[in-house]
């Protein structure tokens, strides 16, 4: 058995890295509440569910010396700057690059291992778990991160897909194009209390990322070509779920 991040051989017992950290669980007070992931078809049918406390909610195949090293590092790193987002004490719209860019890394860490644990069919290439070990400064080409402080308090939740909504003013994607998004693109939409993340891969080179002002807050990269729709933010608070699907269902891609 490889590590799905450094690729080296884990030997023994290996190790089990907590979905939600082990600090955020004891800030938030998640260790003890129950989830259930489920996996749905796309004509909404239960194909898979478990049921967990996110106390037990782990990811396996990750050894020790990434587990204590890089990925300890990237916690230690973000911390207070989660917990103050988390708690509503602070807005994405005010962080600076570093900041930013760090949140993107932690969210995208938490989102590969989301994705490696969970009851889905796996569709995240290995070569961005290794982009990790690799480049401690950068996302892979392709991966968009965004954020957004909303008054929710969901505990902790995620919705992954690979379902994009698409704005097609010039032109409409090819069948190719749909196809390749679907096999190659995915979304994961993580929310920690206050907190909502998403990490998206486009893998199309003849789109832009569509975001809506002042709902996704670029985290990374914090600059680029991307399409902008104007509108308030109208997340649901008291559906905290329905918000995270909306927040996750609104990030779309345009043709060029």
């Amino acid at each position: 058995m490889t590590c799905i991040f450094c690729r080296n051989s884990i030997t023994g017992r290996g190790s089990k890295e907590h979905i939600v950290p082990q600090w955020a669980l004891d800030e938030f007070e998640l260790r003890d509440e129950l989830v259930m992931p489920t996996h749905f078809s796309t004509d909404g049918e239960v194909l898979s569910d478990r049921l967990h406390s996110y106390g037990s909610l782990l990811a396996g195949r990750v050894c020790g010396r990434c587990n204590n090293g890089w990925m300890s590092r990237l916690e230690d790193e973000n911390k207070s700057l989660i917990t103050e987002l988390g708690h509503g004490r602070r807005d994405t719209l005010g962080l600076e690059d570093d900041e930013a860019v760090g949140l993107a890394r932690w969210a995208f860490k938490t989102a590969l291992v989301l994705h490696a644990a969970s009851n889905y069919h796996k569709i995240i290439p290995e070569e961005h778990y290794h982009h990790m070990v690799l480049n401690p400064a950068t996302l892979p080409a392709g991966v968009h991160v965004v954020g957004k402080t909303w008054p929710l308090r969901c505990g902790f939740s995620w919705v992954q897909s690979p379902s994009w909504w698409i704005h097609q003013p010039e032109r409409e994607l090819s069948d190719d194009e749909l196809q390749k998004l679907k096999s190659d693109g995915y979304k994961i939409c993580i929310c920690l209390s206050h907190l909502l993340l998403l990490v998206a891969f486009n893998p199309l080179s003849a789109t832009r990322i569509l975001l809506w002002k002042y709902l996704h807050v670029p985290l990374y990269p914090r600059r680029g070509p991307v399409a902008w729709l104007q509108r308030d933010p109208d997340l649901p608070s008291d559906e905290p779920f329905k918000a995270v699907i909306a927040f996750h269902g609104s990030f779309g891609l345009v043709p060029e």
